[in-house]
This record gives C-alpha cells, structure tokens and sequence, in this order.
C-alpha cells in the first residue's frame, strides 16, 4: 500500500487526520489526481491555526490494483481498514476524517465511517442511503450533482415522453460516468420493471455494428437508451445524450471535427436531445479571489511531484 503522509504535529493539541482513499491518474474525475491540487491549498489553509490544533493529511491507494472506480469499490474497505487500525493502535487520541472523491465507493466508506463513528465527507458523489441519517450519521457530500441520480433522470426521462421499453446500448470501454450511469440506470429498470434490452460492447477492443440492432429497432419499434438514450418516432430517430458537464474529459459532444462527415454528423444533430446534467456556466465565480485560488490549483497541479507520478499521456485526447 503506498502512501504519501506529512510529519505529525505536537501532540498535546487537538490533532485531526485526514485520510483520501482513492484511485490515482485519469481514468475517472473522481480521482486523487484531480483532488489534489485543490485539497493541497486547503490543508495549507488549516494549519494557519496549529496554535489551536494540528493536522496531518494521508493519500491511500495502489497504482497497480487499484486502476479504477470498479476496482477501488471492491478493494477500500481492507485498504482503509489497516490504515484505520494501525493508526488507532499507536494513536488514539487524534480525530480521523476520511475525505475523498468519491467514486462508486461511497457507500461501502460509508459502512466503515457509521461503524467508527468517523465524519466521511465525498466531494465527487453521494448515494441516496445519505438521506438516512441512521444508515449515514457522518456522512456529508460537497457534490453539486451526484451521479447516483444520473439513473432516476434518464428512465425519469423516458417515462415523461410516454416511452414503454428501450434497447440499451452499453459502452464498457467508455469512461466511468457512463458506464456507471448505465448501470444505475439498467438497476433502476429492473426494480421498476422497465422493458429493456441491453447489448454490451468495449469500444477499446472493437467498434460496434449498428446495423443490425438499428433494423431491428426500427422493424419492432422500440426506443434505443445509448449511454443515455435514442428514440424512434415515425421513422426518424431522436438522440439523446447525457453529459455530466462540458470537457474534454467526456470527449467531443459537438458535430465539428472539421472533417468530411461534419456535415452527415449535423444533420444527426438535428434530432439531439442533449442534457448537462451541470450548468457549469451558472457556477463560474469571476472574483479576485476565485481567480488566486485556480491558478494555485492549476500550478500544484503541474508542478506536484505526487501527481506529476502519473503519465501525462494518460490524459483524454482532445478529441474522445
């Protein structure tokens, strides 16, 4: 298990540890890679007041088996539970945050900070047990929109136009928030006893053949969810796609790449239903201060020896 921890303050005030369990690099934007360079500053910011108390601050992961949300999901729960109790045994005065992203992994940090009566703050995501404080009593999320209702909007959706069944296209090569997305979606369907059909493929290994699933779409005159969601109505197909905010990281959700089939991909546009599931434009703060603070996270975040670990060739293309 590696690890990356600063040297522990007098002990003789109040001490809190922070622990961010996660995965590093760029597989996801819930990932320590992305966190960092923002937790960095504020951490700075608390210890203005080591007069009062101290604060030490822990990154937990493994490069080489925790690669992704999947694997995180599966793997936290021993990984911070060894952290947890060597450091309870030699230290058991000290107060212990878990603050992190948050990927898919909430819920199971959540069984481990109810149980230790420990504050679990997620930035990233959230889950509905949140609701319940008798399930979630330490619980609490910063995320402006977390992705655990990303399903009850896209079968909301689909319910709103009337639409009874779907064909769902999943994506397993796609980045985490719509393979996540369409799997909160498909479990939503299940309990809900939505008609579907699922059709999987990995657009890393092979691309997949629409042909024959869009004949048989049309013969039957079912709807098509992709990631999201395509619809037929008399004949013509309306698209409907779903993108947590606008980046690069999501890939290139407008028809201009500037190439020969621009003009074949706007005409397709034409029939897009496109939903952000942010409104990022409403959250922009263009204060002196918002200023100051992003580009201290624009340069811990080029400049970090802990982030500058991961491959830079790992970051999405400009174009996905």
């Amino acid at each position: 298990m590696l690890h990356r921890e600063p040297t522990l303050g007098r002990m003789e005030k109040p001490h809190f540890k922070i622990v961010s369990p996660g995965v590093i690099g760029f597989s996801t934007l819930a990932s320590l890679s992305f966190l960092g360079p923002a937790l960095e500053p504020g951490l700075n910011d608390l210890r203005r007041y080591d007069n009062s108390f101290t604060v030490s601050h822990t990154y937990l992961y493994n490069n080489n088996t925790l690669v992704d949300c999947d694997q995180v999901t599966s793997k936290v729960q021993d990984m911070l539970s060894k952290w947890y109790y060597q450091e309870t045994a030699k230290d058991n005065q000290s107060t212990i945050i878990i603050l992190t992203p948050g990927c898919t992994e909430g819920t199971m940090l959540n069984q481990l900070a109810a149980k230790w009566n420990v504050l679990l703050i997620t930035t990233i995501n959230s889950d509905i047990q949140i609701r319940f404080k008798a399930q979630s009593p330490t619980w609490v999320t910063t995320s402006i929109a977390p992705s655990v209702y990303q399903g009850y909007m896209c079968l909301g959706l689909l319910r709103f136009y009337n639409w009874t069944s779907a064909y769902v296209l999943v994506d397993e090569g796609a980045r985490n928030y719509f393979t996540n997305t369409a799997k909160l979606t498909l479990q939503l369907m299940a309990r809900q006893y939505f008609l579907h059909v699922t059709f999987t493929f990995n657009s890393r290994k092979s691309d997949f053949d629409f042909t024959e699933m869009l004949t048989k779409m049309a013969r039957e005159r079912r709807g098509i969810l992709l990631q999201v969601g395509w619809r037929w109505k008399n004949g013509d197909c309306v698209f409907i796609a779903n993108q947590l905010f606008s980046n690069n990281f999501y890939g290139n959700f407008t028809w201009q790449y500037h190439d020969h089939d621009d003009a074949v991909v706007r005409q397709a546009y034409e029939s897009l239903l496109f939903i952000h599931s942010t409104n990022m434009d409403s959250l922009k703060d263009e204060s002196p201060e918002a200023a100051k603070m992003i580009n201290e996270w624009t340069s811990n975040y080029r400049s970090d020896i802990f982030l500058l670990q991961q491959s830079r060739s790992a970051l999405p293309p400009a174009r996905a």
